[in-house]
């Protein structure tokens, strides 16, 4: 057992707090070899003191000396590359481990023929993880990176359910849970926990307080958090990975623009031609600003889904589909007959027209002709704008 004699003096009660303190930190048990999931080695470092250090459910923090390297170093000794991965964690993010230990690690990778590298960083780190990977030549490192849940809403507790983490969402914007272990309270609108983990009956009621906004959760005390910690592998490798992945999709994003040239310069000029209302009272209007260009539209639909089908998404494809559908029915439903709307100009179009018009009329207010076509076009115009918002980033 520890005793510690209490001097008079602040210094030498500082002195004797800092001995303790570094006692207590020798004698943790700082190395491990893990034989099961993930086989490695594992070793708990000091770091220079957590940035962070605002995680409610961790005391890491207080893991610090005067000399982080004097505990590290036998720590670091023992390390044998059994399985030729090292898992580092420490008081804090990687970034904190002094200079000295992390050349020992560098001396260590390479004696012990480390191959791959697992630390720790805090989220705040993200855009320095590849210039401290940089440090470890030749070596795999990969991170851990902890997020923290602030609503109680959506923060269950885990474990002891097939369902774990769920996004599914109950009554109230509550989180599933098939053992309803936390309910709604109706009464003061908050969650309140009545079974344990292992949903066994609490004595108590718990509340843990009111469902939270994104903007309550930014703002909300760290002490009142409930925090968890989700790991993912290999940020550096991630971050590289979406980089790629945004340049091949932006290289594919051209070929589609150049393949889809006819469908698109269609679908643009058909939306800067729409008018406000259907204008059923001026046919030479209908002929250039809707027939011509739905018929322009019918045929780069139809070229698009045959020849470019395999560049298309599959919302991309049903989108395109759903406004050739729409073109072809404002085609027929204008009844021209066995012409084309290309065999029309606009005067003669106007002559059919108005002979179509006047023999559709049955009463002031209902036209055969003119009313299911005014139906027709508000239906069309809202197709083009519903495809183009689809299409918008092509143009």
């Amino acid at each position: 057992m520890l005793r510690i004699k209490i001097p008079c003096k602040k210094q030498q009660v500082a002195t004797q707090f800092s001995s303790f303190i570094f006692q207590l930190s020798t004698l943790m048990q700082r190395y491990s070899l893990i034989h099961t999931k993930l086989p490695r080695e594992f070793v708990l470092l000091q770091g220079t003191g957590c940035r962070w250090r605002q995680c409610a459910f961790c005391d890491y923090h207080t893991d610090t000396s005067a000399d982080p390297y004097a505990i590290n170093r036998p720590v670091l000794e023992q390390v044998t590359g059994h399985y030729g991965v090292l898992d580092i964690i420490n008081s804090g993010s990687a970034p904190e481990l002094d200079e000295q230990t992390l050349a020992l690690i560098r001396q260590v990778v390479r004696d012990k023929h480390i191959h791959t590298l697992w630390f720790e960083a805090h989220y705040m780190y993200r855009h320095r993880l590849a210039q401290f990977a940089a440090l470890f030549e030749g070596v795999t490192v990969k991170f851990r990176c902890g997020i923290e849940t602030f609503d109680p809403a959506l923060t269950g507790i885990r474990g002891a359910t097939v369902h774990g983490h769920s996004c599914r969402l109950d009554e109230h914007g509550l989180m599933f849970d098939a053992w309803q272990r936390y309910v709604w309270d109706e009464a003061k609108g908050e969650v309140v926990y009545v079974k344990d983990q292992v949903a066994l009956p609490l004595d108590t009621r718990i509340s843990v307080g009111k469902p939270a906004s994104l903007k309550d959760c930014l703002g909300v005390d760290v002490f009142q958090r409930l925090e968890i910690h989700t790991f993912f592998e290999d940020i550096n490798n991630l971050k590289t990975e979406n980089e790629e992945l945004k340049k091949k999709n932006e290289e594919i994003s051209q070929i589609k623009k150049y393949a889809l040239f006819e469908f698109l310069f269609a679908l643009k000029r058909q939306k800067e031609r729409l008018q406000e209302y259907p204008p059923i009272e001026d046919p030479a209007s209908i002929y250039v600003n809707y027939m011509l260009i739905a018929n322009e539209l019918k045929t780069a639909c139809a070229k698009a889904l045959d020849a470019y089908s395999n560049l298309l998404t599959v919302w991309e494809r049903e989108s395109i589909e759903s406004l050739q559908t729409s073109a072809i029915a404002l085609m027929i439903n204008v009844t021209i007959g066995t012409k084309g709307i290309e065999e029309y100009d606009v005067k003669s179009f106007c002559a059919y027209y108005e002979e179509k018009r006047a023999s559709s009329q049955y009463s002031d207010t209902f036209n055969s002709f003119t009313n299911p076509l005014k139906t027709d076009i508000e239906k069309y115009t809202k197709k083009i704008e519903n495809t183009y918002e689809d299409f918008k980033n092509y143009f």
